[in-house]
């Protein structure tokens, strides 16, 4: 396995089978509504509660010396993959020179050799092919487990589900308005719950341009989260924070509105002669603009329409790769973390 097949995740969940009979369906749904743990059903996918963390255990240190010991199993996993490769390729040419003395008993022993390199490279495939990728899928869920309860520990987060097989909606994205001409969404860690009452979605996702190459790369790769208003707005506004020097995965869908604010990094677009600062708030203002972009946070795309605050927040590789060959930066995570719940926050004061 190599680094690449650790960091997209979302690739090593099979597809689920198909769902459990209705029935089945409302049981499991009334069982989320009541906090109660869900058991999980081998003919679907069910949702799992994200608990409140143990604070008495340092999840840093949990997460690291999971890392390593997976990381020690592959180092030693290639190490021996690599000798009985050579072995293998050793044994085949010893056979290939014997085939080839035109001599009864060397032929034989050729042919002997040859069977057992194929016999050899089949039982050690076989032995092997489920070892590595099971103690990857482990860790994977014991890390989206830890880092999940984190993100969620504060007590106004309440009925938090998730869905390991669940991938993102296109249609809630590119209903925000924000990116247009989106081709492919790719998601993982879908999460649904209520942030002080109010229902949330938060999901990690990349957007890729329609017909997008190699070379084009992702309009938008980090966090997505949501959170119901009670707003009374007529079509969208979109706040822009920046890092004006080295501006990343900025908005797109932005023909139809007018700038209404540029200042320093701090931009906001909307339908002419919109008085934003009434609609949203000095308050909710205030709060978003203590997220300019700095060290791991590139960049933060927020769209508020009647109903719905939804927010793009772009990271680095420090806060969005899972830890597989480099140590875990907890110092990136708790930053993220701070940044998520401080936009809770603000959406839920929005309008205020």
């Amino acid at each position: 396995m190599e680094e690449k097949e650790l960091n997209e995740a979302e690739v090593i969940n099979e597809n689920n089978a198909e769902n459990a009979e209705e029935t089945k369906e409302a049981e499991q749904a009334e069982k989320v509504n009541n906090e109660t743990e869900v058991k999980e059903d081998d003919s679907s996918s069910l949702l799992v509660a994200v608990e409140k963390p143990d604070l008495s255990e340092d999840y840093g240190v949990h997460i690291e010396d999971a890392r390593k010991e997976l990381y020690a199993a592959y180092s030693k996993s290639r190490k021996i993959s690599n000798i009985i490769t050579i072995g293998i390729m050793l044994v085949a040419v010893a056979a290939v020179i014997l085939l080839t003395q035109q001599n009864a008993v060397m032929t034989v022993i050729g042919w002997c050799l040859a069977g057992a390199a194929v016999i050899g490279m089949l039982v050690y495939y076989i032995v092997t092919k489920d070892k590595f990728p099971n103690k990857t899928r482990a860790y994977i869920k014991d890390l989206t487990t830890t880092l999940n309860e984190q993100t969620f520990k504060d007590e106004r987060f309440t009925n938090v589900v998730t869905n390991q097989d669940e991938k993102m909606d296109p249609s809630e994205v590119i209903g925000d308005s924000v990116y247009e001409n989106i081709g492919n969404i790719s998601s993982r860690n879908v999460i649904r719950g209520e942030f002080a009452g109010k229902k949330f979605t938060f999901v990690e996702i990349a957007l890729q341009k329609a017909q997008a190459t190699k070379k084009d790369g992702p309009m938008f790769v980090g966090k997505y989260l949501t959170l119901e208003n009670r707003l009374e707005l007529k079509g969208r506004l979109l706040i822009n924070l920046k890092k004006v020097e080295e501006p990343v995965d900025l908005p797109t869908q932005i023909g139809d509105l007018t700038v209404l604010e540029d200042d320093n990094g701090f931009v906001v677009y909307g339908f002419k002669d919109c008085d934003y600062k009434k609609v949203l708030g000095i308050k909710f203002i205030s709060n978003l603009k203590e997220l300019m972009p700095k060290e791991h946070l590139l960049n933060l795309n927020v769209v508020v329409w009647a109903g719905k605050c939804a927010a793009y927040v772009s990271y680095d590789d420090a806060a969005m790769a899972l830890p597989f060959d480099k140590p875990f930066e907890k110092d990136a995570n708790d930053a993220a973390n701070a940044d998520v719940l401080k936009l809770f926050e603000s959406f839920n004061e929005i309008g205020k």
